[in-house]
C-alpha cells in the first residue's frame, strides 16, 4: 500500500527541507528544522524495527528480574499490538528500576545487566540520527 509509513515520513522530511527550510534566514530555526528533518528521516528508516526491539528488550529485562527473584508480567500474546507492547515494556522497565538495589547485590545479575545494556545500545533502532543537511 502506498504511501507506506516510511514513504510518508520521507515525504514530510522532503517538504520541510525543500519548502520550509529555504524560507528561513535565522540560523537557530534552521538548526531546529534540520533536527526535525533528521528525526523524521530516522523514524522513516527505523520505525518498523520498533516492535521487535520492544519485545526483545522486555524479554531481556524480564530475564534479569527473574535472576533476583522478581516475577515480571507476561508479554502480550499479540506481537503486533504495539500499544500493548509499549505498555508491557514500560511496566517491565519500571520493575527493573525498582530492582537495581537487588541486582547490584548479586554479581551474576549485575554482569548480566551490564552485558544487556551494552547490547541494548547496539540494537536501539533510533540510535543514529540522519546526517544533518547542509
Amino acid at each position: 500500500m502506498h504511501p507506506s509509513i516510511s514513504e510518508q515520513l520521507a515525504g514530510l522530511a522532503k517538504v520541510l527541507a525543500d519548502v520550509v527550510r529555504p524560507e528561513l534566514a535565522d540560523p537557530y530555526p534552521v538548526d531546529v528544522l534540520d533536527g526535525v528533518i533528521a528525526g523524521l528521516e530516522t523514524l522513516g528508516r527505523a520505525w518498523a524495527q520498533w516492535p521487535a526491539y520492544l519485545r526483545w528488550d522486555a524479554e531481556q529485562t524480564a530475564a534479569i528480574l527473574r535472576r533476583v527473584g522478581i516475577d515480571p508480567p507476561e508479554a502480550p500474546a499479540d506481537p503486533l499490538d504495539l500499544v500493548a507492547l509499549e505498555a508491557h515494556h514500560a511496566a517491565v522497565r519500571t520493575m527493573l528500576e525498582s530492582a537495581i538495589p537487588a541486582i547490584a547485590e548479586e554479581v551474576d545479575a549485575t554482569t548480566a545487566m551490564v552485558q544487556f545494556f551494552r547490547e541494548r545500545i547496539e540494537r536501539f533502532p533510533f540510535q543514529q540520527l540522519a546526517p544533518r543537511r547542509p
